[in-house]
């Protein structure tokens, strides 16, 4: 068992057959990862997040699918700017300076990425200059998406200025990179042994889960909820068990 949980249980042994009444598997193919929820799968990451987030939004971070249909139509124009105009260049950058093998071979491929992600920034820069988040003054889905790539790149490539040459995207990234459900993903990417998250093509869909989850599974006992363990059996599948 490849355990990078938060508190093991050991008792959970089984993969594919859960006993407790609130479990998941996130089953891993070559394809997708795949999220399972009462018989009913899902396989694109930001579909899962929407799911996660509006089914247990009464528990935790009632802000996250927004207030309203306005601010819900904010979000969602922000999730499709994200994947259509950010995670393109973003990921290729982090793939290219962080994990590929040989990255001096892609030279051409990074300056043509760096230069569309700079526009992409610049953008967000003027938004961000109007607003606290992308979608308005509370933390969304929509700035919760942009998390796993870019802390890959502020934090393992020397792209970081990217960010911090542009003063209210760089403020953006410093409040939303500071938030407690962050910071235990990533706690739990470096405890040892190291989560393979980010190296695998199915990594920043995972941390993205993760942290949805940390939003609203952690925010009180009060709730009955709360992220108790996080582990890997037999090295495909990942169970998140709330309580």
């Amino acid at each position: 068992m490849y355990n990078i949980s938060l508190h093991f249980n050991p008792s959970l042994q089984q993969r594919s057959v859960l006993t407790y009444t609130c479990s998941y598997d996130f089953l891993f193919s070559r394809q997708a990862l795949t999220y399972e929820d009462g018989g009913t799968a899902l396989v694109e990451s930001r579909e899962i997040c929407r799911h996660i987030s509006e089914r247990y939004a009464e528990q935790g971070n009632k802000a996250l699918l927004g207030r309203g249909t306005l601010e819900r139509a904010a979000i969602e124009q922000w999730l499709q700017a994200e994947q259509q105009t950010f995670d393109p260049p973003i990921a290729s950058l982090v793939f290219h300076l962080a994990f590929a093998p040989q990255p001096s071979y892609a030279e051409k491929e990074v300056q043509k990425e760096e230069a569309r992600l700079s526009k992409v920034l610049d953008s967000y820069d003027r938004t961000l200059d109007k607003s606290r988040f992308l979608a308005g003054e509370e933390f969304t889905l929509a700035d919760l998406s942009h998390l796993p790539n870019s802390h890959y790149l502020v934090n393992m490539t020397e792209k970081a200025y990217l960010f911090r040459e542009r003063k209210n995207v760089w403020r953006w990234w410093e409040e939303i990179s500071s938030r407690p459900s962050w910071k235990k993903v990533v706690r739990i990417q470096e405890e040892p042994p190291a989560m393979p998250l980010a190296s695998d093509y199915w990594g920043c869909s995972l941390v993205s889960i993760l942290v949805v989850f940390s939003e609203l599974l952690s925010v009180g006992s009060h709730s009955g909820l709360y992220l108790k363990s996080v582990y890997f059996h037999d090295s495909d599948a990942l169970v998140v068990e709330p309580k």
